[in-house]
């Protein structure tokens, strides 16, 4: 269950992250779209380093 929820819990996150930055987008608001998309790459960071594991 462990190992599920570590794989499973930052594609969540990530996939949120995306969305709300693409809300930032249409919203108008750059700095702040960049900021939650390079979350949304760092938690493809995460999953691709679990990966290799």
């Amino acid at each position: 269950m462990i190992e599920y929820l570590t794989k499973v819990g930052p594609i969540i996150a990530g996939l949120l992250y995306l969305t709300t930055g693409i809300a930032y987008s249409v919203k108008g608001c750059p700095g702040w779209a960049i900021m939650w998309f390079s979350y949304a790459l760092a938690n493809v960071g995460i999953i691709i380093a679990a990966s290799g594991e």
